[in-house]
């Protein structure tokens, strides 16, 4: 499982990817609640949020991830919390080295 630390969008890998952001990565929280974990494969991206220690779904987003050099691009193909996010577009930049993938979107830390 990889880490997912916000300031902005700060994510650790167990494992060296060279440039390849497919993967499982985990949000970190300053207290452990909620959890989340953010799956990107084939140029799909999926994010969902847990309470852990509750056992319970809170919610889910994702859709089409393009990346372009330093450039990602989130397409929202659905939103269990909001359905107006439906169709939105994110536009973000990323930088991965050393096993660290930053993340920064529409200039805020969080998706």
């Amino acid at each position: 499982m990889k880490a997912l630390i916000p300031a902005p969008l700060l994510l650790l890998s167990q494992y060296g990817f060279a440039q390849n952001l497919d993967g499982a990565w985990k949000l970190a929280s300053a207290n452990g609640d909620p959890q989340t974990v953010r799956i990107i494969e084939d140029s799909y991206f999926m994010q969902t949020h847990f309470d852990e220690k509750g056992k319970q779904f809170i919610s889910t987003h994702g859709g089409k991830l393009e990346t372009s050099g330093t450039g990602l691009k989130e397409t929202i193909e659905f939103n269990t919390a909001d359905k107006e996010k439906v169709g939105t577009v994110n536009e973000c930049t990323y930088q991965l080295n050393n096993n660290q993938l930053v993340i920064t979107c529409n200039g805020q830390a969080s998706t």
